[in-house]
């Protein structure tokens, strides 16, 4: 019995230092304790062992061994009528396919383990259930829901006085805040999480909460920040061999370099990107990959390599059952037909973003097709200057401003507002471009985001010099098209384009 708890003991040491990282010779020493376990008999030294080494497991990112060890941690608990071990392991196989991207098994496992872990009474447990049920509404994109969820479950901790659990937590929090708009308050509740985190010595999360560090600093606009703390993070991601996470760093340094307009430099990070997921078989990240390789090559009209990664994209979507996820490549081929020079394909593809708005496919793609749709309106509008494209711009983006408003997404309504009194200036009412501005100024202000602030005020003090403007202009050229180059409307667009919603992804 000593020798097995010897296994034990040195098993965990092995598993708590692995930021040092030997993977294969915990496995080792764990498997040889199990043989003994089996030897004798005993489920729940056998339980302990199963446990730790499916966490060992879990950080050489392999799902199938994981997820089996994690199985028999359950067979176990249940033989051994344990509820505790039985609730803690139901909520692990939910972050295992939470990792995997099965985002509803993530969520039957962890009110399975809600269930068992509301009869025993296990605060603690309790929170983390909840925390897990919050992770799922966050991955489908309902953040207030996903906000809820968190907050009980660091209300349950912070009440009970178990402050240790404090840091998960506030991560998840502080991704909510990311989400809904409230850069600011996303970026304190990182930076106190990172505070705790070096404190207390925890080397892995650290390095994560640095990553969302450079995320906010993204998508505040400051790129060389953004840059630096990422080089770090895949630095100590690529050490220590955690293979999912190397990747996600990879696509963010592809999306910082294709935000600089280097091309190559982005293709080569999503490329590296793309080898990870496909050696660990994460399907949900293929396929996002794939749309992220499809969106970036039409933007740098590269028209070959788009079609190559649709029919990838296509290829990988036959073996993945969530209809949204199905429904990229929808998108995907609505956004190659935009581009094309045939004006029967661009129809075709309004037609499809069209009949994608009239499906309920969540609050994210219906964004995503708003904007995919709106830009190829705008082009058609700089083509042809027929008022009819105007107005259907018009209403696709008080569409956007109306889902940014019943989902607090405050980045996507500003920007929106903005750009729709760009819109109101190319039909020569600068009253009511005034007026949106206004809203936009004032929700900028509230939601601390300084940067848009300090660009609605610049453009409500230009309004004066555009109106006095596209008077002299209607008197030489009274067409949609050359208001457009003056208001400068698509480069308008391309920054509400920018901001991209569906990288970031929370963490516990």
């Amino acid at each position: 019995m000593s020798l097995i708890k010897a296994y034990v003991g040195y098993g965990k040491s092995m598993y708590v230092e692995n930021y040092k990282w030997n993977t294969q010779e915990s496995i080792e020493i764990l498997e040889k304790g199990v043989k003994e376990a089996k030897n004798i008999e005993n489920i729940e030294i056998m339980m302990i062992l199963f446990y730790f080494s499916s966490q060992i497991y879990f950080i050489a990112s392999t799902f199938e061994k994981t997820l089996e060890f994690n199985n028999e941690v359950l067979k176990a608990a249940e033989e051994l009528g344990n509820d505790y071990w039985k609730g803690q392991i139901l909520a692990n196989i939910g972050g295992n396919y939470w990792n995997h991207g099965e985002y509803d098994s993530l969520l039957k496992y962890a009110k399975k383990s809600l269930e068992v872990i509301e009869k025993i009474g296990n605060e603690r447990f309790l929170a983390r259930s909840y925390a897990l049920i919050g992770v799922f509404y966050a991955e489908t994109g309902e953040w207030k829901e996903a906000l809820d969820y968190t907050q009980k479950a660091h209300n349950i901790l912070t009440e009970d006085g178990k402050r240790g659990d404090e840091p998960g937590w506030l991560n998840n929090i502080a991704a909510c805040y990311r989400y809904l708009g409230e850069i600011d308050k996303a970026l304190e509740y990182f930076e106190r999480l990172y505070e705790i985190q070096k404190k207390n010595k925890n080397v892995l999360k650290s390095y994560f909460t640095l990553a969302n560090i450079a995320d906010i600093y993204f998508h505040k606009g400051d790129l060389d920040k953004a840059s630096k703390l990422l080089e770090q993070v895949l630095d100590f991601y690529e050490r220590i061999g955690e293979k999912i996470r190397v990747a996600s760093g990879l696509a963010f340094f592809s999306l910082i370099y294709s935000r600089k307009g280097a091309f190559n430099k982005s293709l080569e990070y999503l490329e590296k990107a793309l080898e990870i997921y496909l050696d660990i078989g994460n399907k949900r990240k293929l396929a996002d990959t794939c749309y992220k390789f499809i969106v970036l090559a039409t933007k740098y009209n590269k028209m070959d390599l788009a079609k190559e990664y649709y029919k990838k994209l296509e290829e990988i979507i036959e073996e993945i059952e969530h209809k949204n996820v199905k429904r990229l490549v929808l998108i995907a081929e609505g956004i190659i037909l935009k581009r094309s020079s045939e004006a029967r394909d661009r129809d075709r593809a309004e037609v499809l973003f069209d009949q994608l708005l009239q499906e309920d496919i969540g609050p994210y793609l219906t964004m995503e097709v708003l904007l995919q749709l709106s830009e190829l309106l705008l082009t058609e509008l700089k083509e042809t200057s027929n008022e009819r494209y105007l107005t259907k711009l018009q209403k696709y983006i008080s569409k956007l401003i109306e889902i940014g408003t019943a989902n607090n997404f405050s980045l996507i309504i500003v920007e929106s507002l903005w750009f729709k009194s760009q819109l109101s200036l190319l039909n020569l009412d600068v009253e009511k471009a005034r007026e949106l501005l206004s809203q936009a100024l004032d929700i900028a202000e509230r939601k601390g985001l300084n940067r848009l602030a300090l660009k609605i005020t610049n453009s409500k003090e230009q309004l004066i010099r555009q109106k006095i403007e596209l008077e002299e202009l209607e008197k030489e050229s009274p067409t949609i098209s050359r208001r457009m180059e003056l208001v400068k409307v698509e480069n308008g667009f391309k920054e509400l384009k920018q901001k991209e919603i569906f990288m970031f992804k929370m963490r516990s």
